[in-house]
């Protein structure tokens, strides 16, 4: 995705249930992006087999929200699981 964000994304037999995760990293990475900028925050999404429609939608509705300038920055100035929940509750998702 770009500015120090990735999404990496999957579906599989082995995934019950749409899924995402969140890390934070102590040390960026680099990884393969549009601006090649490291990477410092993953939202890995897990994705049942069959789950075309979900998989597009949650990867759209994700990318869209981490776009917006203010969002990233209250990503860089959580402190805690409950702040970057907060973020996305404020903007009505429950990511």
């Amino acid at each position: 995705m770009g500015a120090g964000i990735a999404i990496p994304h999957g579906k599989s037999k082995s995934v019950t249930r749409s899924a995402v995760a969140i890390a934070e990293l102590s040390n960026p990475v680099v990884w393969q992006s549009l601006d090649n900028n490291p990477v410092k925050y993953v939202f890995l999404l897990a994705i049942p087999e069959g789950g075309d429609v979900e998989h597009l939608k949650l990867l759209s509705e994700l990318a869209g929200i981490l776009m917006d300038d203010d969002v990233r920055l209250k990503l860089k100035q959580s402190k805690s699981a409950k702040d970057i929940q907060a973020i996305f509750k404020d903007r009505g998702n429950e990511i």
